[in-house]
Formats: C-alpha cells, structure tokens, sequence
C-alpha cells in the first residue's frame, strides 16, 4: 500500500513531463515514419500507413510540447496564488496580533485605574484622616481597624470576587514575654486559617516565615498540597490549596505579614502578589501611624 502511495505521488507529480516527451518522441517518429517504412511507395500504402501516423505523431508531439509549456506557467501561478494568500493570512494574523495587543493595554489600564479608584484612593485618604487623629485616641485605634478592614476586603474584591472562599488575613507580629517572637491574627474576612504562628519554634516552616519577614519578600504556591513551597509543613491539615503571603512592612519596621488563600489550587496567581504586597504595605503604615511609631 506504501509502495501505491509514493507510486500515485510521483505519477501526479511528473505525469505532465513524462506526456510531454513522449508527445515530442511521436512528432519526431511521427514525422519521419515514411522515411523507415519500407521502398514501397504504393499511394493506398502512404496513405493508409504513413500519413496518418505522422499526422497522429505529429499532433500528439504539438499537444505535449503545448503542455510543457504551458503547465509549468499554471504551476507557477498557482503557487504565487497560495503565496499570495499565505502572505494575507500571515498580514491578517499580525494585524489581529497587533489590535489584540493594543487592547491588552487597554484592558490592563482600566485594571490599574479601577484599583487606583477603588482601593487607593480610599485607602490613602484614610490613612490622610488616620494622620490628624490624636495620638493614643480612641478615634485613631478605631479608624486604623477601620483602615485594615477595608484593605483585606478591598484585596479580596479586586484578585476576583469569583474565587470560591477567597479570604484575606493580617497577622501583627508580636514578641512574647520572653522576648520570643509570633505572629497574631489581627482581621480578616473570614474565619482565619490559624489564630497564631509561632516563630520560636525550630524548624523549617518558622524559619521560612522568619526568612520572609526579615527579606520583605513574599510567598506564592498555587498549589501546596502537590507543590508545596520550601518549609511548609504538608502534614498539618490545611483549609486552603493555594496563598500568598507577603511581609507588611511601613519601609522601616515589619510589623506583620498579609495573607489571601483559598480552597480551589491555581485559583491565585503570582501577578496576584503585587496587589498583596500593595495592601500590606498600606496596612502596616496604617499600624505604625496609629501606633505613634518614630524612627
């Protein structure tokens, strides 16, 4: 059957050459078959034997001659019409490329002006307020919860409302009264993971959080029960797939770490960090101001 095919393949590839000689064989045996048939020269014989030969010969030479040449110009043609047409289709599809990325940028503006509008701004006229409380009043201690809550809910909003059971949470770092240190809930939008991590304890999941306390840094899995991050303990049962978590820091002082998480693993992105690592930040100057913090 293999043999068929490649035999069918080579025929329609060079059937048209192959008529060609030999049409041009039969002009020429056409043409010239009197000259081999014989000293006969009986009229009935050159008609019935010669002349019609050479007349057939002769036509089929002119019909293979006409075709070698003429097919090689179809040929041609058709190939600068599929030319043609894979040089539209490839225009077509970097124009396409072209407007998809334009409105990529779009898209990515409105993301970003609809995040200044609904989490910035809010945010940063609060900590404005925040910062003409009176210091140790109880105004300012309300309006820096105030602050913090709207952050977490406002982080939730703005990764995707959509995530099943997205929940975000701050933990104040704090030290015991051995001057040992842990991390305590302190908000959340839901029933937080853990009320308390403690850092005092050797291994290597207090290390890792200590390590991103101390570099600023953040933390991202997308799924931590098949690919967990480096010191995270899979054996504690976890009501959560995928997190972040990210150090809160006011640019002099840590003063906890944020966190979102949720149950459906990939459901968080890495990009997703940026937005945690913002609020964090807005949270923990929100702390340091009602705290009455100074270098």
């Amino acid at each position: 059957m293999k043999r068929f095919l490649k035999l069918s393949a080579w025929w329609a590839r060079w059937w048209h050459t192959l008529f060609a000689i030999v049409g041009t064989v039969m002009a020429f045996v056409g043409a010239y078959w009197g000259s081999y048939s014989g000293d006969d020269e009986t009229p009935w014989k050159i008609w019935i034997f010669e002349i019609p030969w050479q007349f057939v010969g002769f036509g089929v030479g002119i019909v293979g001659v006409t075709m070698a040449a003429v097919l090689p110009v179809r040929e041609t043609r058709a190939l600068n019409a599929r030319i043609s047409t894979l040089e539209s289709d490839v225009s077509r599809a970097e124009e396409e490329g072209r407007e998809k990325v334009d409105q990529a940028k779009v898209e990515g503006r409105e993301d970003f002006l609809l995040i200044v509008d609904f989490v910035l701004l809010p945010l940063l006229r609060n900590l404005g307020r925040l910062s003409r409380t009176k210091p140790q009043s109880r105004a300012r201690k309300e309006l820096e919860v105030e602050i913090r809550t709207l952050a977490l809910n406002a982080l939730k909003e703005v990764i995707d409302p959509s995530i099943p059971r997205l929940r975000a949470n701050f933990y104040r770092l704090k030290y015991s009264s051995s001057d040992q240190p842990y991390l305590a809930q302190a908000g959340s939008t839901a029933t937080p993971p853990r009320q308390r991590f403690d850092l005092s304890r050797p291994g290597t999941e207090s290390d890792a959080l200590l390590d991103m306390l101390a570099t600023g840094s953040y933390v991202f899995t997308a799924d931590c029960i098949n690919d967990p991050p480096p010191g995270f303990d899979n054996t504690r049962p976890r009501s959560y797939e995928t997190f972040i978590s990210a150090s809160a820091s006011d640019g002099s002082e840590v003063v906890g770490m944020l966190t979102v998480d949720s149950p459906e693993a990939g459901s968080l992105t890495e990009a997703d960090a940026v937005l945690v690592r913002l609020i964090a930040t807005v949270v923990a100057i929100a702390d340091a101001i009602a705290m009455g913090k100074r270098d």
